[in-house]
């Protein structure tokens, strides 16, 4: 993840699809999640709503690649 390096953050789990960010959340209690709008099986909106009724004290931040073609 490009957040590695920068000395204010720091990473602590990685999920390639929404319903393991939800589990990765519950279990690491992050300050932030960031996600990808359109991640495998459960997309990244509904990951959203998901950790905002299971951790609401967790920020989240969506994010998505749009191809230009």
């Amino acid at each position: 993840m490009c957040m590695d390096g920068e000395p204010d953050f720091e990473v602590v789990g990685e999920a390639e699809e929404g319903g393991a960010a939800i589990a990765l959340a519950s279990a690491l209690h992050p300050d932030i999640v960031v996600l990808d709008l359109r991640m495998r099986g459960m997309g990244g909106m509904e990951a959203a709503g998901e950790l905002a009724s299971a951790r609401p004290a967790t920020c989240v931040v969506i994010l998505s690649l749009q191809d230009p073609r």
